[in-house]
């Protein structure tokens, strides 16, 4: 009790003197290597996403592991699901023999779009003075998820009514605490968004919803047990090809809630 009475006075203190930390989304998964130096003609390509402050940004690793210096570098991505495409590609003085150099780059959702499999799926073109190069990654998915996700409850309702039962898929996942507090604001650091919530028979149940960035709407039905590792998740939208992109960002969300 003692630490939910702090939170609520530490919490607006972080609000008014450093929202950048609130605003910064979910915990990035480590960086992959997607283009390795073989495939790359000497270039090696790693990454990750993120999203902060309302944006998209794709945060990238370039080594040059060639004997000769590295320059005029651009990036173009095939049309795909989200209508993703990255912002000019530049670097302020060419990579160096054996460097490496990170770079974050930004991202927007205003380019052609084309239905992949998996849909997050990116096709990828990087070009240097050495050669054109290709890979394919994956999108993390919560840094689809939008900023104004979330509704009022009278909607919630009226939307989840509104859609047929077998527009509803359940499954369970794995918790990393039964606290419904640091659950709840896991999932809302990812876009997530508690719309209402109540406790039966001991058990919390969340009420949420979230909006990806072609303002499809997706609600969402969480059910936490004290003590239990698992949570019951039911998720219910018009776009059901976009229900496995949800649950693996709930239980990517939800595993990373206590920082582990």
């Amino acid at each position: 009790m003692r630490r939910l009475q702090a939170l609520k006075w530490i919490l607006p203190l972080i609000l008014l003197f450093c929202p950048a930390l609130l605003l910064a989304q979910g915990p990035d998964l480590p960086k992959a290597i997607w283009l390795t130096a073989q495939d790359g003609e000497g270039l090696e390509v790693s990454g990750t996403f993120s999203r902060r402050q309302g944006q998209m940004y794709m945060e990238l690793t370039f080594k040059n592991t060639t004997a000769q210096a590295m320059d005029d570098f651009a990036m173009q991505f095939n049309a795909n699901s989200f209508g993703l495409a990255p912002e000019p590609l530049q670097f302020p003085a060419p990579i160096p023999p054996n460097v490496s150099v990170d770079k974050s780059l930004l991202l927007s959702s205003g380019g052609p779009v084309k239905a992949m499999n998996p849909l997050n799926t990116l096709q990828v073109a990087v070009k240097n003075n050495v050669g054109v190069s290709f890979f394919n990654c994956l999108v993390t998915p919560h840094i689809l998820f939008v900023e104004n996700g979330k509704i009022e409850n009278s909607s919630y309702v009226e939307t989840w009514q509104s859609m047929p039962p077998s527009n509803e898929v359940q499954t369970n996942v794995g918790i990393s605490t039964s606290n419904a507090e640091m659950l709840q604001a896991a999932l809302e650091r990812g876009n997530i968004f508690t719309v209402n919530g109540r406790t039966v028979g001991g058990q919390h149940i969340l009420y949420q919803s979230l909006r990806f960035t072609n303002d499809v709407l997706v609600l969402a039905e969480l059910k936490i047990t004290p003590g239990n590792p698992t949570a019951q998740l039911a998720v219910k939208t018009q776009a059901m090809d976009l229900i496995p992109l949800v649950q693996s960002s709930y239980a990517h969300l939800l595993q990373a809630s206590s920082g582990g």
